[in-house]
């Protein structure tokens, strides 16, 4: 493995050890209120995704082509409306095994292009 790989390699991984951080800060800062949340109130609010893009004010989400696909294949203003309401904390949760796993992956290309150098 070259130097430029080795720093490349290094470069990544901090990078995403430093994603990881924020990802994971933002999961505990979303915990941290959906607890308060629950102690003041009694009841877990799931927080969906949409809360953090909803107004004021009631709005609806569409997608620009949306009224030139055939009502009877699929309604995509339903299926938009359904990602939405996922809970915020699902896809924070997917991002944070999905660097931690091309962490471990970094990690292991390192491992064997310094295992490889060495022979």
């Amino acid at each position: 493995m070259t130097a430029s790989a080795r720093r490349l390699i290094k470069f990544t991984k901090a990078t995403v050890i430093i994603a990881f951080a924020w990802t994971g800060l933002c999961a505990a800062v979303l915990t941290a209120h959906q607890t308060i949340v629950y102690l003041q109130t009694g009841e877990w609010d799931a927080f969906p995704i949409s809360s953090f893009l909803r107004d004021r004010g009631h709005v609806t989400y569409t997608v620009a082509s949306s009224k030139k696909i055939e009502s009877d294949r699929f309604d995509v203003d339903k299926i938009l409306d359904r990602l939405l309401e996922i809970p915020a904390i699902v896809p924070l949760l997917i991002a944070l095994l999905a660097l931690l796993l091309f962490w471990a992956h970094l990690s292991r290309i390192e491992k064997d292009g310094l295992v490889r150098t060495q022979r």
